[in-house]
């Protein structure tokens, strides 16, 4: 509860800030996988170590928490865990294929598939603003080319 205390107390232009350089290191971090795969990395070993990295950061921060989860919360969390580590094994595996920005913006695409994931899950139709969204995003893709 502490970490949304500070996060609540942040003035507009310090969100910003922590805004852009969560971007910056988002976006560079790309450049950074796909030297590492160049390198010879295997896939699966970088995200292992991004995973290792992730978890122990998460263990120092969140260890109360995480210590007392039942067994539902850890099926969740292990299902989510999955979905996390086939999403990043792929996106990981397809840098090797073309360039940084293309994997950036073809992984920021998600963003505008939302709304579909919701209508087939919960069988709420999209905004029209959506169907225009996805098309928009389709055609960013170069995939008439």
């Amino acid at each position: 509860m502490e970490g949304n205390i500070i996060l609540r107390n942040l003035t507009r232009w310090q969100s910003n800030v922590i805004l852009l350089l969560t971007a910056i290191i988002w976006g560079t971090s790309y450049i950074f996988i796909k030297e590492a795969l160049q390198g010879n990395l295997p896939a699966g070993h970088l995200n292992a170590l991004r995973g290792l990295v992730f978890s122990g950061l998460m263990f120092c921060f969140f260890s109360k928490s995480i210590c007392k989860i039942n067994r539902t919360d850890f099926k969740i969390g292990l299902f989510s865990g999955l979905i996390n580590f086939l999403g990043y094994q792929l996106q990981t595996s397809g840098l090797k294929y073309t360039t940084p920005s293309n994997s950036a913006f073809l992984t920021a695409t998600y963003i505008v598939m939302i709304p579909f994931v919701v209508w087939f899950l919960l069988k709420r139709k999209p905004l029209p603003k959506s169907f225009l969204a996805i098309v928009l995003c389709f055609l960013g893709t170069n995939c008439f080319d």
